[in-house]
């Protein structure tokens, strides 16, 4: 392990641990020297303790199924449509790999990937 402080080496371990049938990754945990302390500290850690959160553009945690507002006018190029702001986005999906994206459906029927940062929570 490059560093030696072990909150840091925790974190490590746990990423790689997600990412356990990629070869780098399995490759990367190989080599991984952690004490039976640290990897102990590490195994203890529960899923939700490390999962990541989605704030709205207030500072709000948005989960799954909210209903968020759009704060501003957003152009989606690939798709050729402009989403007002106010629309209202239901059902919201959140990304578990990225904090600031999600997925929801607008009117009930288009689904669009957007930014946690340009909405706002019901």
């Amino acid at each position: 392990m490059w560093s030696k402080t072990p909150a840091i080496q925790v974190l490590v371990y746990r990423l790689l641990r997600r990412f356990k049938d990629e070869d780098w990754s399995k490759n990367l945990m190989d080599i991984l020297d952690l004490d039976n302390h640290t990897k102990a500290w590490a195994d203890s850690l529960k899923e939700e303790d490390t999962a990541l959160v989605h704030i709205d553009s207030n500072g709000n945690i948005l989960k799954n199924d909210d209903t968020v507002t759009l704060i501003k006018d957003i152009d989606f190029k690939g798709a050729n449509f402009i989403v007002k702001q106010g629309t209202i986005i239901k059902d919201i999906q959140l990304d578990k790999d990225n904090v600031e994206s999600f997925q929801g459906k607008i009117n009930d029927k288009r689904n669009i990937v957007t930014s946690t940062k340009f909405v706002k929570k019901n």
